[in-house]
């Protein structure tokens, strides 16, 4: 049984962190700075909690589970947690999240730079496709050999985006002053609350779930057989990649405060000028290589667990069938817009994200008590989602669904939008007293 070798630790603690960091994570700092004023602290505070801490506890929480996400998400019942596990990787994979990612690495990393370079050609109809099968390209090449994967991902792609982000957060910092400006909207009132929902809404604990496979493979294709050694190497991973993203927040964050401008919304923009503030037209070339570098890390992992995924549940279907099937849809969808599929899939994940963070919290709390948690993953979960699908109805800003906003609010933490979190409490204490009950009987 190997012992943990630090360089393997680091490799794949930057992967992980690579697989992370994806175009809204970039965004949501910088906003976040912009936005705080003088209230950084306390809103950094939230954010790194629950866009850190969480999905960290998240992979811890896969660890400990046999049978990997399939395994957590069948202690809310056999069917549902099917269903569960397939609308997340559908979710995460080919139906939203691999195409949005190719689409957004398109029209902020390569169309801006192609319009300083040929502006007929960033506007031409074939770029698009051409690009969009190039992205596409690129990310299998770097799925089918997951042996090597982690390998460059850690330790050749994630330095260099650290080494850019580096020069980047460092070069607006010498130069550009603080901006005095007063917290905006809700920062002025409750900054901790505020950061932790922008933290809350980066959905990085779903992240975990789905990235938990590759990192646990990694491990085991290192030569870690041993359970407990595995879980000691995912912590460690976990911690490294927490690490580099609490500071990268934080100096996304510094960004956001001296780039801010009066009435900009768009934290892309915001860092897109500021890098050409500081560096003129080679500041857009070095933005454009981070969200390349982000969106393709991201990809490459989305695309690789998922099908690893639908290849175990479909076991009749080679795995290259369903890479196939992956690359087909992911390429359609990424060419024909994505302003209805977004319209779908963003209201579910306000489902799936409640119920993700209930089981996560259950089974990290299953490890203190001395009996089998049952019912209290399917009460908590339950009572989560149950709260949670009025709010997914609600943001699909139908009007037949508008009245659902006023009660929601009347709940702890509804006027924040996380309305389930009072319900799923009092579902784990039922949940825990029933299954603390049922042990006494058995014994």
């Amino acid at each position: 049984m190997p012992k943990h070798n630090p360089r393997v630790i680091l490799v794949i603690g930057l992967a992980l962190f690579a697989l992370y960091f994806g175009a809204g994570n970039l965004i949501f700092p910088v906003m976040l700075g912009a936005e705080a004023g003088n209230s950084l602290t306390p809103a950094m505070i939230g954010l790194i909690f629950t866009a850190v801490v969480l999905p960290v506890l998240s992979l811890l929480a896969l660890a400990t589970a046999s049978g990997g996400i399939t395994g957590i998400a069948s202690r809310i019942g056999k069917i549902p947690g099917l269903l569960f596990t397939s609308v997340i990787f559908l979710s995460t994979g080919m139906l939203y999240a691999i195409p949005r990612v190719a689409t957004v690495s398109f029209e902020m990393a390569v169309k801006p730079v192609l319009t300083l370079i040929n502006k007929p050609m960033a506007d031409s109809v074939v770029t698009v496709p051409l690009y969009m099968l190039f992205f596409l390209t690129l990310a299998t090449i770097l799925t089918i050999r997951p042996g090597k994967m982690t390998q460059v991902i850690g330790g050749w792609l994630t330095p260099a985006l650290l080494a850019l982000l580096t020069i980047l957060i460092i070069g607006v910092i010498w130069v550009q002053p603080v901006v005095n400006v007063e917290p905006a909207g809700d920062f002025a009132t409750a900054p901790l609350a505020s950061g932790l929902v922008q933290g809350y809404f980066t959905m990085d604990a779903i992240a975990s779930l789905v990235f938990g496979a590759i990192v646990i493979d990694a491990f085991r294709r290192r030569g870690y057989t041993n359970d407990q050694q595995i879980f000691g190497g995912v912590a460690l991973s976990g911690v490294v990649a927490g690490l580099a993203l609490a500071l990268v927040y934080v100096g996304l964050a510094e960004v956001g405060q001296r780039a801010v401008i009066e009435g900009e919304t768009n934290g892309a923009q915001v860092l897109a000028n500021a890098a050409t503030a500081i560096f003129g037209s080679y500041g857009q070339v070095l933005f454009g290589f981070i969200v390349l570098l982000a969106c393709l890390t991201t990809t490459v992992g989305l695309l690789s667990a998922s099908v690893k995924y639908f290849s175990q549940l479909i076991p009749h279907v080679s795995e290259t069938q369903v890479l196939v099937v992956h690359l087909l849809v992911s390429y359609i969808l990424a060419n024909l817009g994505l302003s209805a599929i977004l319209g779908f899939v963003a209201p579910l994940n306000q489902l799936i994200y409640p119920v993700v963070i209930a089981i996560v919290v259950v089974t990290l709390l299953e490890a203190f008590f001395d009996f089998p948690f049952n019912w209290s993953y399917r009460t908590t979960a339950g009572l989560a989602a149950s709260v949670a699908l009025f709010e997914a109805l609600w943001s699909t800003q139908f009007a037949v669904f508008a009245g659902f906003r006023d009660w929601l609010d009347y709940l702890p933490a509804g006027p924040l939008h996380l309305p389930w979190i009072a319900p799923a409490l009092v579902g784990l204490a039922v949940g825990v007293f029933v299954d603390h009950r049922l042990s006494k009987r058995e014994a």
